[in-house]
């Protein structure tokens, strides 16, 4: 009885998992044709296959699909910012940022189009209270420039190379490594 439990409970995961893809992909494709303030709940539903409630159930805006969309991908690239091979060479961790956002230029265009990335989560969790209060800012200030460079590279359409970019702001922000 309890294996059949436990089974259940993964079936409805499961089930709950390609409810929440099908919204997603749905409003990435929708996306592509129109602008997200022109895309109504009913349309999402319709092309995802999926009730209204099951739509409800996950999400309250169209807003918190992307998020939720995008975090996978975000998740991805500050999973591993903090290797220890990043601290020894900044410049490899300038390097896989901008490649893996280049390789999800995609969602990473839709993210910066709909202005639902936040600057605060560019090092998610991260303790700095060891660091003086200037380091602190120091992160902060860095943080926000990266986000906003990052934006004018996607806004821009990728005009500069990932190899451009790192070295830009390696000449920019040399000490990075200094917070890893």
């Amino acid at each position: 009885m309890k294996k059949d439990i436990n089974a259940l409970k993964l079936s409805n995961e499961e089930i709950n998992r390609i409810t929440k893809d099908s919204i997603q992909e749905a409003l990435v494709y929708l996306l592509s044709k129109k602008n997200i303030n022109d895309i109504s709940v009913t349309e999402i539903v319709n092309k995802a296959g999926v009730s209204r409630t099951a739509y409800y159930r996950n999400y309250q805006s169209k807003e918190d699909i992307l998020k939720d969309f995008s975090m996978n991908v975000f998740n991805l690239i500050f999973s591993q910012l903090d290797r220890e091979d990043f601290a020894r060479d900044p410049k490899n961790w300038y390097r896989f940022i901008f490649t893996q956002i280049k390789n999800n230029s995609r969602i990473v265009k839709l993210v910066v189009k709909a202005k639902l990335y936040n600057g605060n989560d560019f090092f998610p969790n991260s303790d700095f209270s060891m660091l003086s209060i200037k380091e602190q800012y120091q992160i902060y200030a860095m943080e926000s420039a990266l986000v906003n460079l990052i934006q004018k590279w996607v806004e821009d359409d990728f005009n500069l190379t990932d190899d451009e970019m790192t070295e830009l702001c390696f000449e920019l922000f040399p000490g990075v490594g200094l917070f890893m």
